[in-house]
């Protein structure tokens, strides 16, 4: 999907999977959980370095169980891109339970070929879904696609 070959973050590993693209992710908390696995997404999407914060989103979503809640999360930041053409690079989760998040998205509008796009994701899947925490680690796998 990216046009060149890009560092990505130490907590992020991204996979390819059978015409879809997945990445596996590690965070601290849950709340770092679903704010690394947005970034994650979007940096699939796009250039994030070059991203102003221009534009900041509140996002809630209510959700049946935690994996729903990582799905439907991912899926509204993007159509947020598809629809109104943003871009995040930032994202800040206030609250989080097993089915409900409030959060916020930073980004800006796509305006004369920037921020760079890279590539689509056509929907977040359910497909070897993983969310959760195991004593100090949350983890994070979700195949988009694409």
């Amino acid at each position: 999907m990216n046009e060149e070959l890009r560092q990505h973050p130490s907590w992020m590993r991204e996979f390819d999977h059978t015409a879809d693209l997945g990445v596996e992710i590690e965070a601290s908390n849950i709340e770092q959980l679903f704010e690394r696995t947005a970034y994650a997404m979007f940096w699939l999407i796009a250039d994030v370095d070059d991203v102003e914060s221009d534009i900041s989103i509140p996002i809630e979503i209510d959700a049946e169980d935690i994996d729903a809640l990582m799905v439907a999360w991912l899926s509204e930041l993007n159509y947020r891109h598809q629809v109104d053409g943003l871009v995040f690079s930032s994202f800040q989760v206030e609250q989080i339970s097993d089915s409900f998040l409030h959060g916020t998205a930073i980004g800006e509008g796509i305006s004369h070929g920037r921020p760079r796009v890279f590539g689509e994701i056509k929907a977040v899947t359910y497909h070897d879904l993983q969310v959760g925490c195991d004593g100090e680690r949350c983890r994070a796998r979700v195949i988009f696609d694409i």
